[in-house]
């Protein structure tokens, strides 16, 4: 799929809001730029459905656990991004589209999202002040990295076959690598 190109001038959120309505292609605004990514694979949503199960399932319950369903708003840069899956403690209206406060982001890396994973996004979500912990997970290898916030500086612990991320920012959570990439039956 050939992704159509991104505007070349940086544009405010409520510009890119209308764009996002209308568009046929999944968008995101990252430091006020356009960013269209192609749909998600097989294996991508299979990882999503799993992580988002691994969260709900140790997460500290007076916090919400979201899906890509709901954007994520940057309060000081035009950046709306979809996490594939967040955290919060917010308190949001029913109809609420958007977070701005999550403590845990998760994104589900595949081969055309490597670039921007790992380095455009790592570089948003470490410029949010809430957020304690960034979860990134391949989609078609046994890796995954957990960055984390201490006090004057961001670390980084990579996970492989046999390992358990732990997760502090949401309550405490353990996801063994080999039961988030075993093959189940649907």
């Amino acid at each position: 799929m050939q992704l159509p190109q991104s505007d070349p001038r940086p544009i405010s959120i409520a510009e890119f809001l209308p764009i996002l309505i209308a568009s046929e292609v999944k968008l995101e605004l990252i430091d006020g730029f356009v960013v269209p990514f192609a749909d998600g694979t097989a294996a991508h949503s299979r990882m999503c459905e799993r992580i988002v199960r691994a969260l709900r399932g140790g997460a500290n319950q007076s916090g919400q656990i979201f899906t890509s369903q709901i954007g994520l708003q940057r309060t000081d840069a035009p950046t709306y991004v979809f996490p594939d899956a967040s955290y919060t403690l917010e308190t949001l209206e029913p109809g609420a589209e958007t977070i701005v406060s999550p403590s845990l982001v998760v994104e589900v890396m595949s081969p055309l999202s490597v670039q921007r994973d790992r380095v455009e996004k790592l570089d948003t979500y470490q410029a949010i002040p809430s957020i304690q912990e960034y979860l990134i997970i391949d989609s078609r290898r046994v890796w995954a990295a957990v960055y984390r916030r201490s006090e004057r500086m961001w670390t980084h612990t990579n996970y492989g076959p046999g390992d358990t991320i732990e997760l502090f920012s949401i309550g405490r959570v353990a996801i063994g690598m080999d039961d988030l990439f075993a093959e189940k039956p649907s």
